[in-house]
């Protein structure tokens, strides 16, 4: 068994799931599997570098980062690792490591000819250490200099975390990000030791019985996804956090990706675009730091529906739906107002978008106009006063027009 397929399984990911179902099959495979991986990958990451030296020289002292016009760009591509380590290696020629990336952040930031920094992604994620570390540097360099994300491919599970404490983040329109959450695995060889003979067994001291978690009883499941959880939690505050969303917006999310607009939509990203209008926007702005307060890297402001429907499609789509349903219910309660001798107001009512509220009332008072009591009311059996029923529902002394008599009477104007 190869170890770097024994490390990959023991470590804690923040990994968007194909990615990582690919990872543990190639670190499971003979050397030859290997090379294929890491030329596909290396393949990859030439794209990506080609991208990145159109955009100037390398930064001094930096292995990830090239500036071009007083903007950082630092390429965050593939699998991330705490280390450079076995399991990177097989991964990536070139594999991203926190402790390089976040070197190079620092070179960026306190370099003065560096005005800004634009961070590249296109990766699955990673493993959870030292992400969170790295998120929280990212997000302080904001008060700085201006920092944006950049997301081509995969923004996903840490990359996004990282992401996400940018000043904003700009996607491909057919780019995939999201995936928030943890995942872990094991490799259990039970079966294959018992064809081999071998019995394997771990012996904590008494008072440390929890030390040990075995991942093949149910307790050990639930105490590893206890632990799984509290990482999460501190996942979904610091996105929260970072985003200036509400932690149920992330839990809504389910782990899922999304892909474009889609992740406008679900307040993951803040624009689609090209990685051309991003570099071209921080060149202009320089070291000009925006504000807590600035609505320059909200949602564009929309001023009439077909812009709304270009922008968010299936926000406008949900809009006009409901607004359909509200307008239809509107006037089915107006229309059950209808009398005769009243039908002017009744379709004057429609007309001019008045509420069933306000026609009740507008039909009390021009009643009252006409000479009609509220006893007539009464007794014509318009003003039946009855409870709400115990299930909730609404009664007919609660429509619009029972609703408005109640009104009148109190302020003793019938």
């Amino acid at each position: 068994m190869l170890q770097a397929y024994i490390e990959a399984a023991r470590m804690t990911w923040l990994l968007e799931p194909k990615y990582y179902d690919r990872l543990m099959q190639v670190a499971s495979r003979q050397l030859s599997d290997k090379d294929a991986a890491r030329a596909a990958r290396t393949d990859k990451l030439e794209k990506i570098q080609a991208v990145n030296a159109r955009r100037g020289v390398k930064l001094d002292g930096t292995t990830t980062i090239t500036v071009s016009e007083g903007v950082a760009i630092q390429v965050i591509a593939g699998p991330i690792f705490p280390h450079a380590d076995s399991v990177g290696d097989i991964s990536s020629p070139e594999p991203a490591n926190v402790d390089r990336l976040s070197a190079d952040f620092d070179t960026a930031i306190n370099d003065p000819l560096v005005k800004s920094i634009l961070l590249y992604f296109d990766s699955p994620g990673g493993a959870a250490a030292g992400i969170n570390e790295l998120a929280g540097k990212i997000r302080a360099a904001r008060g700085i200099k201006p920092v944006e994300a950049y997301v081509m491919g995969d923004g996903c599970s840490a990359a996004y975390w990282l992401a996400s404490a940018t000043d904003r983040i700009t996607v491909d329109a057919t780019a995939i990000v999201g995936s928030v959450g943890v995942l872990v695995s094991w490799l259990d060889t039970t079966a294959a030791d018992e064809m081999d003979g071998v019995k394997f067994e771990i012996l904590t001291n008494t008072k440390s019985s929890e030390k040990y978690i075995d991942p093949t009883t149910e307790a050990g499941k639930s105490n590893i996804v206890s632990r799984l959880d509290d990482i999460a939690a501190v996942f979904f505050d610091a996105v929260a956090g970072n985003r200036g969303i509400d932690v149920a917006v992330i839990e809504a999310w389910k782990g899922n990706v999304f892909v474009g607009a889609r992740a406008i939509e679900n307040q993951m990203v803040d624009a689609v675009g090209s990685f051309e209008n991003v570099f071209n926007r921080l060149k202009s702005r320089g070291n000009t730091i925006m504000s807590e307060e600035k609505a320059e890297y909200t949602a564009p402001v929309i001023s009439n529906i077909a812009e709304l429907a270009d922008q968010y499609p299936r926000l406008a789509e949900q809009i006009q739906t409901e607004a359909v349903i509200a307008e239809r219910q509107r006037i089915m309660s107006i229309m059950s107002l209808s009398e005769p001798g009243f039908d002017d107001l009744i379709q004057s009512a429609i007309a001019d978008g008045i509420s069933a509220g306000d026609t009740a009332l507008q039909l009390i008072s021009e009643k009252k106009s006409r000479g009609v009591t509220l006893q007539q009311i009464q007794d014509e059996g318009d003003a039946a006063r009855i409870a709400p029923h115990s299930d909730g529902t609404q009664s007919a002394a609660h429509t619009p027009k029972a609703w408005a008599e109640n009104f009148w009477q109190a302020r003793g104007n019938i």
